[in-house]
């Protein structure tokens, strides 16, 4: 479902909605069934009590931070409101002597569960995009015969983008205030660890690096074909919820990173400079 208070973004969307005939423009297809519309109709008015909560527990979670001057809090323009399902602020550590992972690993000893990085660098800067193989591996949709074009995404194409990726800092926000006071608490807790310059960098455990390099090696895979080639090679065991966790883990660091590549499968990346 879309809506938009603007005419022109309303009429490019009707132009991409045309059902059984040929369409303008590249359009879509999709339909929601009428149980689902019905679904949403009734869910639609319990948001505003959601609403309410998620911008309480924002509140909690941009007042833990409120002291520390290397995270600072999404700024709401004048006007505007935010619908914060994810907390997030920015790391600028770097003004204090504070690396990004010295961060993660006091994060990581608070038991605070924020990711750093998003997905910690923009699309174009990922290898399925700089060097696209899909149709027989030739190079299209713009480096084959079919396109005449010349493509190149240099360093600094985005040079914002470039920048915010790798700072943000996120939380869920998408829970009960009492489960985000828990968060700010140990939020709070890790900013006191990562400033006593007592933490030692979050570098890769042995686990983290079999897995990195079992995925490099073979390519996207699940987590419980990851278990199952730990126990086939008598590495460490784990359960399923584990071995998920550790990979959902590795989709915010660096240099060395995982994607999500299917609704369960995690890809390889490296970004080293």
């Amino acid at each position: 479902m879309a809506i938009t208070n603007d005419k022109k973004i309303y009429e490019e969307l009707n132009r991409r909605i045309i059902f059984g005939e040929s369409p303008e423009v590249l359009s879509s297809n999709y339909r929601m069934t009428e149980l689902q519309a019905a679904v949403g109709v009734a869910q639609l008015a319990k948001v505003p009590g959601y609403l309410v909560e998620y911008r309480k527990g924002k509140e909690i979670l941009d007042a833990a931070i409120a002291g520390c001057s290397w995270l600072r809090p999404r700024v709401v323009i004048d006007g505007g409101l935010v619908a914060p399902y994810t907390w997030s602020c920015m790391f600028y550590g770097e003004e204090k002597g504070i690396t990004s992972a010295v961060f993660r690993a006091a994060l990581r000893e608070a038991g605070c569960h924020a990711g750093i990085g998003f997905v910690q660098r923009p699309a174009y800067k990922y290898s399925f995009f700089i060097n696209p193989n899909a149709y027989g591996n030739k190079g299209c949709p713009y480096n084959c015969p079919h396109y005449d074009g010349a493509i190149d995404w240099p360093d600094g194409l985005c040079p914002v983008a470039e920048d915010v990726l790798p700072r943000l800092v996120s939380l869920n926000n998408m829970t009960t205030v009492d489960k985000v006071q828990e968060s700010a608490d140990k939020l709070k807790k890790a900013i006191t660890l990562a400033e006593s310059g007592t933490v030692k960098p979050l570098d890769y455990s042995d686990t983290e690096k079999k897995m990195l390099e079992l995925i490099k090696d073979r390519g996207p895979l699940e987590p419980y074909e990851v278990l199952t080639i730990f126990d086939e090679n008598g590495w460490v065991h784990m359960d399923e919820h584990t071995a998920f966790s550790i990979m959902e883990g590795l989709r915010d660091r660096l240099p060395y990173k995982l994607s999500h590549a299917g609704p369960r499968k995690f890809a390889y990346h490296e970004f080293v400079d």
